[in-house]
This record gives structure tokens, C-alpha cells and sequence, in this order.
């Protein structure tokens, strides 16, 4: 025979309790995905709005002082062009 969790003297504002706690705790689980979900896609347009940019543009000049900048310590440009890679 099954058991049920609740007591025949449960009463009905007892179980309204619980399947409210138990839906305030689903909605805070579900909004850990969608942050994430949301984060990624935005990432991913980003990435695109800038494929797009370099595509329709052929080039995007950096301007004279990043551009000694980058000439004189390479390894910072290709930790930065990493880091915003990842």
C-alpha cells in the first residue's frame, strides 16, 4: 500500500503552505539557468556584432598611441585578444 507524506489530520492550509513553499523554491531554481542562457546569448550577439562590424568595415583602426602600445609589448595584446576570445 502507498504512503502519503501527509497525515489524515493534515489540514488544507498546511498542504497550501507546503506546495507554495515548494513553488517559491522551483522559481528560485529556474532563474540560475535563464541568467546563464541569457549571459551566453548575449556573448554570442557580441561576438557576432563585432564579426559583422570587422566584415563590414574591412578594418577597424586602432588609433596612434594603442597602436605603439601594441607594437611595443605584443604578449599584452595576445593576452588581451585571448581573454576577450574566452
Amino acid at each position: 500500500m502507498l504512503q502519503s507524506n501527509y497525515s489524515p489530520r493534515t489540514t488544507a492550509s498546511t498542504l497550501d503552505k507546503d506546495i507554495l513553499s515548494e513553488l517559491q523554491a522551483v522559481k528560485r531554481r529556474i532563474w540560475w539557468p535563464i541568467g546563464i542562457i541569457l549571459g551566453q546569448a548575449t556573448l554570442l550577439s557580441l561576438a557576432w556584432g563585432f564579426f559583422y562590424a570587422v566584415r563590414t568595415q574591412g578594418q577597424i583602426p586602432l588609433d596612434p598611441t594603442t597602436q605603439y602600445l601594441v607594437h611595443l609589448h605584443p604578449q599584452c595584446k595576445t593576452y588581451l585578444v585571448t581573454f576577450v576570445a574566452t
